[in-house]
């Protein structure tokens, strides 16, 4: 079950990133990240409804795929905002920064996730409550990344010139 969930989630996070790859030049990148933690948003709390006895265990492949189309529609938008806006000799470093906050976010998430649910077993809560607690950091992780999304530019916000785009996104 946790593998179609995941398979779910790949297969709507691709169909994400084409509906990103397709639109972004004439929606603007700020739309589809604030359009992509928003799903993202849903697909997470949504998630949590998993965790209730009454909710089939299935329900879960279709809510985690919803999560996956707001990580398309919004994971590769800061590295287009982030490599246009850098100065010609400041994108290595704007890459490499990229990067390492990639990394770091996936490994801190991972690692914070674990340590909710240890520290509840361990004072003998059941392991659904620590899931419970990662997945509310998640979602505040996320609410967090929207309100953020307001910081772009105004030149951001409106978007970006088809040509200059299709440049960064190849």
């Amino acid at each position: 079950m946790a593998g179609l969930a995941y398979m779910s989630a790949t297969l709507t996070w691709t169909g994400g990133s084409w509906v990103n790859a397709h639109f972004i030049a004439r929606l603007g990148p700020g739309r589809f990240l604030r359009a992509g933690f928003i799903v993202l948003v849903i697909g997470i709390v949504g998630f949590l409804a998993v965790l209730l006895p009454w909710v089939p265990p299935a329900t879960g492949i279709v809510i985690w795929g919803i999560a996956g189309f707001g990580m398309g529609l919004a994971y590769s938008t800061p590295s287009l905002i982030v490599l246009r806006e850098a100065p010609v000799a400041e994108q290595g470093a704007a890459t490499a920064g990229l990067q390492l906050s990639d990394v770091l976010g996936a490994s801190l998430g991972t690692g914070i996730g674990g340590a909710l649910i240890a520290f509840g077993l361990r004072a003998g809560s059941p392991g659904w409550e620590g899931l419970a607690a990662t997945f509310g950091v998640a979602a505040v992780v996320a609410l967090i990344g929207l309100a953020l999304t307001t910081r772009l530019g105004a030149r951001t916000a409106a978007g970006l010139p088809p040509v200059a785009l299709e440049s960064v996104a190849t």
